[in-house]
């Protein structure tokens, strides 16, 4: 093996190793995001969408740059849009339904009057 085919290597495996526990770390915020009630802050719709978009040109680059062939690089860049997609549409459904639950507050009376003993259920 010559050093350039050496790093040509271990650089492949790098990719396929990291980009494979890339996968998993979606995860954690796919979990916060399906919980109920949860509201997406801290999570903008932009930036998901700006990954969603690089990867998937990534993945567009490696899929000519070997001639459209699908290799493990492929299928792992391909996973990670499929990750950022689900992520990207979580987001935006906590998204919406934040912003539906704003707006059914906005309409409701004033907390001193509220049954429950003044205190907001919305803003929960």
């Amino acid at each position: 093996m010559t050093m350039d085919s050496t790093y040509a290597a271990v650089l492949t495996w790098t990719f396929i190793v990291s980009n494979a526990a890339r996968l998993f770390a979606y995860l954690p915020t796919i979990s916060r995001l399906a919980q109920p009630g949860c509201t997406g802050d801290g999570h903008s719709e932009l930036t998901w969408l700006l990954w969603t978009v690089s990867n998937a040109t990534l993945t567009l680059q490696l899929f000519e740059q070997l001639q459209r062939q699908v290799d493990a690089t492929v299928l792992l860049s391909l996973g990670n849009v499929l990750m950022n997609l689900i992520v990207l549409s979580m987001v935006r459904r906590s998204h919406r339904r934040m912003r539906s639950r704003d707006a059914a507050c906005a309409s409701r009376e004033p907390i001193e009057s509220m049954p429950n003993g003044g205190v907001d259920l919305c803003r929960t």
